[in-house]
């Protein structure tokens, strides 16, 4: 990975097929724990998916696939998914029902995993 790329700026986790967010890399904007629902107007359902039947694993193991996206949610999502600059995510937020949205610019590769 190019540190130079530009990437989705939020970590994430994978728990029972939705995207959580687990750090917010300083962006206050999208608080932790929020389930992301949509990101670029790709549903979670959807980007779950093609990162599952791409990323690999031995064999149909379905956690090593899991902690592999989980580990680098942000590279795999600009190889596979989306390669823009900027990310309008659709959000629940914790303990919340109201989709909420947030336009995010993207954070390099160095600045997300260190050079």
């Amino acid at each position: 990975m190019m540190s130079q790329d530009v990437l989705f700026p939020l970590t994430v986790a994978v728990v029972e097929n939705s995207l959580f967010i687990t750090d917010d890399g300083d962006e206050q904007s999208v608080p932790i724990g929020s389930r992301i629902i949509s990101i670029n107007g790709r549903s979670d359902r959807d980007v779950l998916e093609k990162l599952h039947s791409t990323v690999t694993s031995d064999g149909q193991n379905q956690s090593g696939r899991t902690a592999k996206i989980n580990h680098q949610f942000a590279h795999y999502y600009h190889l596979m998914v989306d390669r823009s600059s900027s990310f309008d995510v659709a959000y629940i937020p914790p303990n919340d029902n109201i989709i909420r949205h947030a336009a995010l610019p993207g954070r390099s590769g160095s600045e997300l995993y260190g050079s």
